[in-house]
């Protein structure tokens, strides 16, 4: 599915042409909403799901799309204003045309304007009973995450890429990695491997280190450039001074 959204001229409405190509069908239709509608309908949905949303001026800007006047995000324990009835309005001006040929299908999006900034899935395809949610109510939502696998192309060219360079994996077995995870297993060595793990759940602060320029360097050396190889993380301590790099420094 490729969409690309349109801005609203003198000659002509704004729009969104959307392509679809199956292995057995094309379709092309339009949606009525276009830059304009997209660009308001997406940062409404963000305000729902990333908090920094809301720091400084972005507070106004949330509320007043959301229609909350003067609305204070609660802390960050309790869940932001995600509103899902949009996000239902939203999916049938993308997806309700094309809803036939589309079904059960794996689909590869390239989108463009306000919608890179969109997480397809979060999507709702079907609206919200709100009788029926009680207090869990996004645990009944029909988030387009259930109906459809999602994959997010840069662009349609990067399919004849993929296919030109990528390679079969040779693995004989599926793998599945799970990052610092916080557990506690059956025994002490277990136990004590996961304190270690939430000690080191930050690094250690250290002060700023002033690196000399290349401006500043003696005349007569050279700057060296690496290409290749790869770096060694094994400790906290040499991560510390690299404070760009990731804190997470479980054994």
């Amino acid at each position: 599915m490729l969409f690309l959204d349109t801005p609203e001229t003198k000659t002509r409405p704004e729009e969104t042409f959307i392509w679809v190509v199956t292995k057995t069908d094309i379709a092309w239709v339009r949606s009525g909403w276009g830059t304009p509608s997209l660009a308001r309908e997406v940062a409404a949905l963000r305000c729902g799901l990333d908090s920094a949303a809301w720091d400084g001026e972005g507070a106004n800007r949330c509320a007043e799309l959301l229609q909350k006047p003067g609305h204070v995000v609660a802390p960050a324990s309790a869940p932001l204003p995600f509103d899902t009835a949009r996000a239902h309005e939203l999916y049938l001006a993308l997806f309700r045309q094309v809803a036939d040929l589309i079904k059960d299908k794996h689909l590869l999006l390239v989108s463009s304007g306000p919608l890179t900034q969109l997480p397809f899935h979060v999507l709702v395809t079907e609206k919200a009973d709100d009788a029926a949610a009680g207090a869990q109510p996004y645990q009944r939502t029909a988030w387009l995450a259930k109906r459809h696998a999602t994959t997010v192309l840069p662009a349609v060219s990067s399919l004849a890429a993929l296919r030109r360079d990528a390679k079969r994996s040779g693995d004989a077995k599926l793998y599945l990695g799970v990052g610092n995870p916080l557990l506690d297993g059956p025994d002490s060595r277990s136990a004590d491997l996961a304190r270690q793990a939430r000690h080191n759940q930050a690094c250690t602060k250290t002060s700023r280190q002033q690196v000399a320029s290349l401006s500043s360097m003696p005349r007569g050396l050279r700057q060296i450039t690496a290409r290749g190889g790869l770096v060694d993380w094994p400790t906290c301590a040499h991560r510390r001074h690299f404070p760009r790099r990731p804190t997470s420094c479980a054994p």
